[in-house]
């Protein structure tokens, strides 16, 4: 599935003084639409965040109902992809950038900053525990109230199908510290395919 392939809202109505404002408009492939959050991916990328509140799945006439700025690229007859807000657009854009950099390598555990509890903010991506603590990988320095742990940062998660990549696994990352399991590289990444956002089309 290419960016293409995605069900696209086109406007038709927009009543910008509301709180929260409504586009009105109509969906191709109604039937990969349902009631509830998505994000339509503006020109450059970006995403404009909306709820679906009415859906005719008949004819794809919908309503949506948004908090977010209004993108000078939304007007009465522009036409954008639709995705479904469980995703991101981070992901969804490095999925489809030809020129994104992914690496081969065979996660191994690395070190990790612990601490207790959640102690105000802390930096980099983090683990939360069931009793609280959390670890984040041990780039830099200890901040107050967190202490080494050798080989705690264990796991990733594939950022396709969040299975965990364990010590051993041969997986691929990206600069940003993605990660994808080698079944959803080669199935998606490589291909730049965006089927697993439709997973029962």
């Amino acid at each position: 599935m290419k960016l293409e392939d995605l069900p696209e809202f086109t406007v038709a109505h927009i009543s910008s003084n509301d709180d929260p404002f409504v586009l009105k408009g109509h969906f191709s492939k109604p039937h990969l639409v349902h009631r509830g959050d998505y994000w339509l991916r503006m020109p450059d990328g970006f995403p404009f965040w909306a709820t679906v509140t009415r859906l005719d799945t008949s004819t794809g006439f919908a309503t949506l109902e948004s908090n977010d700025q209004l993108r000078p690229q939304l007007v009465v007859g522009a036409t954008a992809p639709c995705v479904d807000a469980y995703w991101g657009s981070n992901e969804v854009n490095i999925i489809l950038d030809p020129a994104h950099s992914w690496t081969k390598v065979v996660f191994a555990a690395t070190d990790a900053f612990e601490r207790p509890e959640p102690q105000g903010p802390t930096f980099g991506s983090q683990r939360v525990a069931l009793d609280g603590r959390t670890w984040r990988p041990a780039v830099g320095q200890a901040l107050p109230g967190e202490r080494l742990v050798p080989a705690a940062w264990d796991h990733e998660h594939c950022l396709i199908c969040f299975t965990a990549i364990n010590p051993g696994d041969t997986a691929f990352v990206e600069p940003d510290g993605y990660w994808a399991c080698s079944e959803c590289y080669e199935k998606y990444v490589r291909q730049r395919d965006l089927g697993f956002l439709f997973p029962r089309s």
